[in-house]
């Protein structure tokens, strides 16, 4: 292949350019996380001021969008280091503080269990991208026969019941049976054996708090006003479980990416295939970065998970230049584009294909 051509020049670059990176770390990537920790907290008192009146949308997005930005901009990128090395960040933004023992119901009260995400997400998913060890390819899930079959809109319905429950029904078993199972995980869910742990671990704390104790908070009010906050805030969580798949899942998802059944020995073979399984979509502006939880920036997370967001935004180019240079694919583009190639996937309409790939 032409992009296989000069590799180690193609790492000597991106290396640089991290290191760039590294000492370009400063107050200014802590305020953003701080500023984007404010925005989070705007979002989730608008929707809790809003909730108690009568059941609506304003309320429902807002706390919607508290909650995909706790979890993709800060927890996601705390939880890989990405502000360890930024100078004076405090304790509780660095990865072996964040979320961790009680202080998970302080700063990252979602249904994962932390460190069987940790384990998943960034052990499992990053070293292994688009290999069968990589439990986020849905490619590897293969839809039964019976399924294609089945009559379009019942089709449309399950799918919409899953993606409204994803998160429960998906990440809180994935990453509770990685979390035993390690590598020898399979692509098939053991909701058996893994009830209790996830009930007891990720589900129950999180339905308690967010469903039972917040809105009783309102119970003073009246039992009108508990029930229409128990209502927005189940309305909340379908809306972020939608929001989450739709920029997640699509990134490593398409006919033009790649899946890879060889894991990498050298620096080369791991930044070859964090690129040519990865894809960006549209980058740029504080509030399309911040809708999209900065996973737009999803190739240089890859190449580079353990920087913070901000740094994203002021390599990118420079990465796609480098990628340009040496003739490696660069794929970006719109959201929408990237998740009708998903569709295509999961439809069996297009399939992934293998890339081998020097290691």
């Amino acid at each position: 292949m032409a992009f296989m051509r000069n590799l180690k020049d193609f790492t000597i670059e991106l290396n640089k350019l991290k290191q760039e990176a590294i000492r370009d770390l400063s107050s200014h990537d802590l305020n953003h996380l701080r500023k984007v920790i404010w925005v989070n907290r705007l979002f989730i008192v608008i929707g809790y001021l809003t909730a108690w009146i009568f059941p609506n949308p304003i309320s429902m997005v807002a706390l919607s969008l508290h909650l995909t930005g706790s979890w993709t901009i800060v927890a996601h990128h705390i939880c890989h280091s990405g502000y360890n090395n930024v100078p004076g960040v405090p304790e509780r933004y660095k990865s072996k503080v964040f979320a961790m023992g009680i202080r998970r119901f302080l700063d990252w009260p979602d249904c994962f269990y932390p460190p069987a995400w940790k384990y998943e997400h960034n052990v499992l998913h990053h070293c292994y991208v688009n290999e069968y060890t990589d439990p986020d390819q849905i490619s590897y899930r293969k839809t039964p026969a019976w399924l294609l079959k089945m009559p379009k809109l019942v089709k449309w319905f399950r799918f919409c019941i899953i993606v409204s429950l994803w998160k429960f029904q998906y990440y809180c078993f994935s990453t509770m049976q990685v979390f035993h199972e390690k590598k020898n995980y399979k692509h098939k869910l053991n909701f058996r054996k893994y009830l209790w742990p996830v009930m007891k671990k990720s589900i129950l704390p999180y339905v308690l708090l967010h469903f039972v104790v917040i809105p009783l908070c309102f119970l003073p009010l009246g039992l009108d006003t508990t029930l229409f906050v128990l209502i927005n805030r189940i309305g909340a969580e379908i809306i972020t479980n939608w929001h989450t798949f739709f920029i997640i899942v699509p990134n490593h998802t398409g006919s033009d990416l790649a899946l890879h059944d060889s894991h990498f020995k050298t620096k080369e073979g791991f930044y070859l295939r964090q690129i040519t399984s990865t894809c960006n979509a549209k980058t740029g502006g504080f509030w399309n970065d911040y809708f999209h939880g900065y996973l737009n920036y999803q190739i240089e997370h890859h190449l580079f998970p353990n920087l913070p967001p901000s740094q994203y935004v002021k390599i990118q180019p420079k990465v796609e230049k480098i990628c340009s240079d040496f003739n490696i694919p660069y794929v970006q583009e719109s959201i929408f584009k990237r998740i009708k190639k998903m569709f295509n996937i999961m439809k069996c309409l297009h399939d992934m294909k293998v890339m081998r790939l020097k290691n």
